[in-house]
């Protein structure tokens, strides 16, 4: 019952960490393509490829020995750039968290750079494609 009890929390974290990723993934892509039919083949791809280490695991005894192997192939480079994407995921959410902290101190005004009146003192601040100003009155 324990094993029962673990392994769901691990496929649970792990669904969370996998749609987390494609959910940024699709940010980034969907802007780009933002069909429908195009959105629903990236989940259908994006879900295939990340249960692909899973699926394989699980059907070794039922299906051919190349397709499972194929699969358990796919899943591990999926699971390692599943680590790497938390690493990278993990920083920039922690840099917009900070720019918004930032936003809300009242040391500053933060503004799009496009609605900048004049030069300010300040530096840039890059998150998910928008860019900020961080500006400081003299």
């Amino acid at each position: 019952m324990l094993r029962v009890i673990a392994f769901s929390i691990i496929i649970l974290l792990y669904g969370l960490l996998s749609y987390w990723i494609g959910l940024r993934m699709w940010q980034l892509v969907g802007r780009f393509i933002p069909y429908l039919p195009i959105a629903l083949l990236f989940w259908l791809m994006f879900w295939l490829i990340a249960l692909s280490f899973f699926t394989g695991h699980l059907s070794e005894k039922y299906l051919a020995l190349g397709i499972s192997r194929w699969l358990i192939l796919v899943g591990d480079y999926w699971l390692a750039f599943t680590f790497y994407c938390l690493i990278v995921l993990a920083i920039l959410e922690l840099f917009l968290f900070a720019g918004q902290r930032l936003a809300s101190l009242s040391l500053g005004k933060v503004r799009p750079i496009s609605r900048c009146p004049r030069a300010w003192l300040g530096c840039n601040i890059n998150c998910f494609g928008n860019t900020w100003l961080l500006m400081v009155e003299c």
